[in-house]
C-alpha cells in the first residue's frame, strides 16, 4: 500500500475511534456512569465545588466496560423516553445567558450624563475664553475660574461614570457567578 493512501487511512481511523469515544463519554455522563475524583486546577477539571471557601476541582472518570456490555447500555439508553433519565441531566453553563440585571441600562445613563458633563465643561471654557477676553479684557482671575470649573465639571462626568461602571461590573460578575454556580448545583 502506498504510505500515503496508509497514513490517511490511519489517520481517519483513529479520528473514527475519537469521534467513537467522544459519543460514548457523553453518553455515559449523561446516564451518570462516571465518577468525580478531585484533581488539582492544572490537570483540568470537569466541575469546582466550593468547599470551606475554597475550590475544589473534579474530574470525571467514565466507567469502562466491555463490547457486550457497551452495546446493551446503548440498547437500554435508547428506549429510555427522552427526559426520563434517572440522573437529571443539567445545562451546561453558557456565558451569554447571565441575565442582565440593569447594568446595560445604567452604562448607557452613565455614559450620556458623561457626554452632557463633557459637553457642559467645554462650553464653559469657551464661553470663559470669550467672556474674560471681550468683557473684561482678558482677565486672568476670571479666565482661570471658568477652565477650574470646566475642569470640576469634566471630572465629575468622569466621577460618575467610572463609579457606575465599577459598581456595574460588581453586579454582572455576581450574576456570572451566581449562573456558574447555579449549573454545579
Amino acid at each position: 500500500m502506498h504510505p500515503r493512501v496508509e497514513a490517511f487511512l490511519k489517520r481517519k481511523r483513529e479520528e473514527e475511534k475519537s469521534d467513537e469515544l467522544e459519543k460514548r463519554n457523553k453518553l455515559f455522563k449523561k446516564l451518570g456512569l462516571y465518577t468525580e475524583k478531585e484533581v488539582s486546577y492544572s490537570e483540568g477539571y470537569d466541575r469546582v465545588a466550593w468547599v470551606d471557601g475554597k475550590p475544589v476541582y473534579y474530574k470525571w472518570e467514565i466507567a469502562e466496560v466491555s463490547d457486550e456490555e457497551y452495546n446493551e447500555i446503548l440498547k437500554y439508553a435508547k428506549a429510555e423516553p427522552k427526559g426520563q433519565s434517572e440522573t437529571p441531566t443539567k445545562k451546561p453553563f453558557n456565558p451569554s445567558e447571565i441575565e442582565d440585571n440593569g447594568e446595560n441600562y445604567i452604562m448607557k445613563f452613565a455614559k450620556v450624563w458623561l457626554i452632557v458633563l463633557t459637553t457642559i465643561a467645554t462650553i464653559t471654557c469657551i464661553v470663559g475664553i470669550v467672556v474674560s477676553d471681550e468683557l473684561f479684557d482678558f482677565n486672568w482671575l476670571m479666565f482661570l475660574g471658568y477652565i477650574v470649573g470646566s475642569a470640576l465639571t469634566a471630572l465629575a462626568g468622569f466621577f460618575v461614570y467610572f463609579t457606575i461602571k465599577v459598581f456595574a461590573n460588581i453586579s454582572y460578575k455576581s450574576s456570572a457567578i451566581y449562573q456558574l454556580l447555579k449549573h454545579h448545583e
